[in-house]
């Protein structure tokens, strides 16, 4: 009998049931992540292929060679895909990107909009400032900033602040 996860998985921790491996991380999958992990469609497994696949794999057993051999997929193929994504992100075209986002799970295409939108600021900003010249602060005096002793003029009335606190304190001692 099938039953959703989140159905089965209380009778399975109390031993009503047991669970078996969704075809969606059956050695036909594994294999084509590791082949090309940009090549397979998460999309069609599962909308939320790894947040799914973590969660099982942290309720199970990873005693088993299956669940540490999937385990280990899941790890390697999203951080594969990730460097993709964040190439992609930053590279591609609108016509490249509807494409390329079609095999992304939910989590994938989070990551990838916040990316993209990160990308789009990024290059505007940078078409912005590329026409303009740097300018210097104009109200600012930079000629005249020391006084004749090589001291600001903020130190030299700190010092002369300083000089009347000591006589005030000798004529206090005496």
């Amino acid at each position: 009998m099938e039953m959703p996860y989140w159905m089965a998985y209380p009778y399975a921790i109390n031993e009503y049931v047991g669970l078996e491996m969704p075809e969606r991380y059956n050695k036909r999958v594994r294999n084509a992540l590791r082949a090309g992990p940009m090549s397979v469609n998460l999309r069609e497994l599962c909308p939320y292929f790894y947040l799914f696949g973590f969660k099982m794999m942290a309720d199970l057993d990873l005693s088993t060679s299956v669940n540490e051999e999937i385990y280990q997929r899941l790890v390697d193929s999203y951080k594969e895909r990730t460097r993709e994504i964040i190439n992609h992100a930053f590279s591609t075209d609108s016509k490249e990107e509807s494409e390329i986002e079609n095999k992304f799970d939910e989590t994938e295409k989070q990551l990838y909009k916040l990316l993209r939108e990160q990308a789009l600021r990024w290059k505007k900003g940078v078409e912005n400032d590329s026409s303009a010249e740097p300018q210097l602060n104009e109200e600012a005096d930079w000629d005249n900033m020391d006084t004749e002793d090589g001291e600001s003029e903020d130190d030299t009335e700190v010092d002369e602040e300083s000089d009347d606190d000591d006589e005030d304190i000798n004529d206090v001692e005496s």
